[in-house]
């Protein structure tokens, strides 16, 4: 029988103090530290005991992050996204560093199709870092499956306020003028991304897609030739081909 631990009595250490205790005919191994606690679970059915294991821990540590991202990926895994993000609230409100959980949630939200509530938390990560092309790439897919055009252009023109040159941006700024019928802004913005890249070939490509759609196929070969041999050999052939 394991002796239940007080947690208040857990000192904060440095140094990672290894713990292990059998329970519930389950063995754990962990290692208590000033934030995180590794876990290793082995049972012949850990589906039924991982519960049990999560109990244990919480009862040395009731405020570890680590067990309530754990927990939150598990609940994931199942499909069960509603717990999850209840987990990663938790998470969030243990931790002193809160943009990793802040993507998580907004991943949570966005499998869930709760396209508001993922954007709002993409757009925090965007804010602190505005080079996080992942959370920049999910918050316009959000603004996307809302219909919302401008709140996008807004995201995408404070992304280059802080870098003139992102290609990214561009593209991505590029892709919404072209969904909106505006077709010189759009063919402007794919060249500021090759200004910005010249080797940047996603850029390339959605140039000569759009010349090709307006009608102007002579100029997207000849646009497109100089670099066919490096990123679009199939589109000049395929616009040869027709």
């Amino acid at each position: 029988m394991v002796r239940a631990i007080d947690p208040s009595n857990i000192p904060r250490h440095k140094n990672p103090i290894p713990v292990a205790a059998i329970h519930g005919g389950i063995l754990i191994s962990s290692v208590i530290s000033g934030k995180s606690l590794v876990t290793d679970a082995y049972s012949k059915d850990k589906k039924e005991q991982i519960s049990l294991v999560f109990e244990y821990i919480e009862k040395i540590n009731p405020f570890d992050e680590e067990i309530a991202l754990q927990k939150a990926s598990i609940s994931s895994k199942k499909g069960d996204h509603k717990a999850s993000i209840n987990q990663l609230h938790q998470a969030l409100s243990f931790s002193e560093d809160p943009l990793e959980i802040w993507n998580l949630l907004g991943m949570e939200h966005l499998l869930a199709e709760e396209f508001k509530e993922a954007s709002f938390f993409f757009k925090n990560c965007l804010d602190e870092n505005p080079e996080d092309y992942p959370s920049l790439h999910n918050l316009l897919h959000c603004h996307e499956q809302l219909e919302q055009v401008e709140p996008a252009i807004s995201c995408l023109n404070k992304v280059l306020e802080y870098d003139p040159f992102s290609e990214i941006a561009w593209l991505q700024l590029g892709k919404i003028f072209v969904k909106s019928g505006k077709i010189k802004e759009a063919l402007s913005a794919f060249d500021f991304a090759i200004i910005s890249d010249d080797s940047f070939s996603g850029a390339y490509i959605e140039k000569g897609v759009l010349l090709e759609s307006i009608g102007r196929i002579n100029e997207a070969v000849s646009y497109t030739h100089l670099r066919a041999h490096e990123t679009l050999r199939y589109l000049v052939c395929r616009l040869l081909l027709e």
